[in-house]
């Protein structure tokens, strides 16, 4: 099936990369691509989304590819039979030398864990209708943009979920490097924006969110003290070598 390719890269320092963008050359997919200074990384999505053709689109960051060659072609085929207008297919997760992790699937899916960000999409694997996207569009000044959009959609369109993997995706993107504080903020004002608050009480919003946050960290903060304390005392206790993991 041939596929649309849109390469949006932010005027990269190194010559070797335009270079590479240059000799792209398919018959059977279009590929445009352009090397321009942007406003950031939802800025450079929205270009891309701009000049997108296609029924539908797919956003994939540098380090993110494809399951396989006929990923695109199943996908197509699913949405062409559900006539629905957004599908979610599963992602692999991946470690920097390229080991699977996990793997990112939304069958529990809900609007109040989708709303509080703790059950969210990975926008790897989200094919939206060009148009509709178009419509909404990435919110440029929040860094949790592609979860508004996924918000958006939810609320508004029904959901297509796809029993196949789509995409491998790697850890460590800017989003996963900002602190509680700032992805707090940003997750209750995606709420906001999407007329998702609890109860719609912008207090009772913040108290539960913040209670929620707070009995996460203190487990995690426990999880971490037992994977730490668990491997002496069984070696303490019952003469066992364990690694630590």
């Amino acid at each position: 099936m041939a596929a649309e390719l849109i390469i949006v890269d932010g005027a990269s320092e190194d010559a070797s990369v335009v270079k590479y963008l240059s000799g792209l050359k398919s018959t059977k997919h279009k590929i445009t691509w352009e090397s321009r200074r942007d406003r950031g990384l939802y800025h450079a999505m929205n270009k891309g989304l701009d000049r997108a053709t296609g029924e539908f689109v797919l956003f994939l960051n540098s380090s993110d590819t494809l399951h396989n060659s006929n990923v695109l072609q199943e996908v197509k085929a699913y949405l062409d039979s559900s006539h629905k207008s957004w599908a979610v297919g599963m992602a692999v997760r991946i470690s920097p030398d390229k080991k699977p992790v996990a793997v990112w699937e939304y069958l529990d899916h809900s609007e109040w864990g989708l709303s509080l960000g703790f059950r969210t999409f990975c926008h790897q694997s989200v094919f939206y209708k060009t148009e509709l996207a178009r419509e909404f569009r990435y919110d440029e000044d929040l860094l949790c943009a592609d979860h508004l959009m996924n918000l958006r959609f939810y609320k508004e369109y029904p959901l297509e979920l796809l029993p196949i993997i789509t995409t491998y995706f790697q850890n460590g993107g800017v989003s996963s490097k900002r602190n509680i504080k700032d992805t707090s903020k940003d997750l209750r004002t995606a709420r906001k924006r999407s007329d998702s608050l609890i109860l719609g009480n912008a207090f009772l919003d913040f108290v539960v969110f913040t209670t929620t946050l707070v009995l996460l960290r203190l487990n995690g903060a426990l999880w971490a003290w037992l994977r730490k304390v668990l491997p002496r005392l069984i070696k303490l206790n019952f003469g066992v070598k364990v690694e630590n993991p």
